[in-house]
């Protein structure tokens, strides 16, 4: 009986942790039939507990390693990532356009929906590995792509999330719930930087990547500036 919310919260979005949580309960409850051999109680135990075991490390993982509102990489895990890089590589540093002005119209509750929507888009439309890099910053890191593949995929990215629509409900809006659903737009800058000789470290790379994405946001924002 405890395991059935467990699963229930899972088919309907949750954590792997509450399915973890569900079949270690399972496989206990399995333990105590009466018509199982004692020996296969201590290995349905023993499942259990590694079961048990694994859902802690995965969880220990993900809290480390996963950026728990957009279900990205964190920073950790980006800079891990760019350690690890070879030598022909390109990083994008992406910016929600006016964000603390949407939150100020719309509410906080409706600003993380909107970052996970935009987590979202860059996740399936980004061309790279998409990373929350912190606030409403991502980053796309694109391995082994020449530059203008990268750069096409960055306006992709951007075109993506300038057509989406995103739903906010009344209660994320802090509105009576007598009004009426809203659906909103947002849009995001890019600055996209390709390794090179003048600067061939990825901090390096990253920091013309900020900098393109500043001249981006100065030029008008929802836009993609490449670093020359």
């Amino acid at each position: 009986l405890a395991a059935v919310p467990c699963l229930w919260r899972w088919v309907r979005g949750g954590q792997s942790s509450e399915l973890a949580s569900a079949l270690v309960l399972l496989l206990i409850a399995a333990a105590w039939l009466r018509y199982f051999h004692p020996s296969q109680w201590n290995a349905l135990l023993g499942l259990a507990g590694l079961l048990m075991v694994l859902a802690v490390l995965f969880g220990s993982y993900q809290m480390a390693f996963i950026d728990t509102l957009s279900r990205l990489p964190n920073r950790r895990s980006l800079d891990e990532a760019l350690a690890r890089l070879g030598r022909d590589y390109a990083l994008a540093m992406v910016d929600v356009d006016h964000f603390k002005q949407f939150n100020d119209n719309h509410g906080h509750a409706a600003g993380d929906l909107v970052l996970r929507e935009v987590a979202l888009v860059l996740k399936r439309h980004g061309g790279g590995k998409a990373f929350r890099y912190g606030g409403e910053e991502f980053c796309l890191v694109f391995e082994n792509r020449n530059p203008a593949d990268a750069e096409r995929a960055c306006e992709q990215a951007r075109q993506a999330l300038e057509i989406r629509r995103i739903r906010v409900r009344p209660e994320l809006r802090g509105a009576r719930r007598k009004a009426r659903e809203q659906y909103v737009s947002v849009t995001a800058s890019f600055g996209l930087a390709v390794r090179a000789p003048a600067h061939n470290q990825p901090a390096e790379v990253l920091a013309s990547a900020d900098k393109a994405l500043y001249k981006a946001k100065a030029r008008g924002r929802n836009r993609v500036e490449v670093a020359r």
